[in-house]
């Protein structure tokens, strides 16, 4: 079953805008997965409408993996991203000179790149796993270890290092991890 795009949503990706929905457009979506192996076949074979979902829910989840570091770069910025981090010591606050920057800091420019390949690759792992991750699940959920026997067929899975709450997949993790921050704790 196809879904329409143009019922749930459209792809707005500008890094730092405020009517944001994706990270990644089609178009990248499309050329980034050519260049992977095994990847581009059942990717391409999606339609317009399931792209334009599965990029807003991998979006989605990327914004509420994990506590990020620094703050949004723009108050009013619809994603999580960019961020933030460190300010140039000749610019006290947010003017012009800061807009110069998230388009020319290698900080931006880096940040930038990563979180469009995880957005990438989250949609192709949510369109590959039908938008379940068990593993992950089981993590999130605490869950130590897990077994299942299928007559002479054993599985067996131990996860390591407590649950993180994310549902991310392992590459979106990995090119997202410079920017994971700490827990904070919150007081009423």
């Amino acid at each position: 079953m196809s879904i329409d795009a143009t019922l749930i949503a459209t792809i707005i990706s500008s890094w730092a805008g405020i009517y944001d929905t994706s990270y990644a457009t089609i178009e990248e979506s499309d050329s980034f997965l050519l260049t992977k192996f095994g990847k581009a076949d059942t990717w391409l074979e999606l339609g317009e409408g399931d792209k334009t979902a599965v990029l807003i829910t991998a979006t989605n989840q990327i914004d509420n993996a994990y506590t990020w570091i620094g703050a949004k770069y723009y108050y009013n910025q619809a994603l999580e991203f960019p961020r933030a981090i460190s300010y140039p010591s000749n610019i006290s606050q947010p003017g012009e000179g800061y807009l110069d920057l998230l388009f020319s800091s290698q900080e931006q420019v880096l940040m930038n790149r990563a979180v469009k390949k995880a957005c990438i690759e989250q949609a192709f792992s949510i369109v590959v796993n039908k938008g379940e991750n068990i593993h992950a699940k089981n993590k999130a959920n605490g869950i130590a270890s897990y077994s299942e026997n299928y007559g002479n067929i054993s599985e067996s899975y131990s996860y390591r290092g407590g649950a993180d709450g994310s549902m991310l997949c392992a590459e979106a993790k990995k090119l997202l991890r410079n920017y994971k921050g700490s827990p904070r704790l919150l007081r009423g």
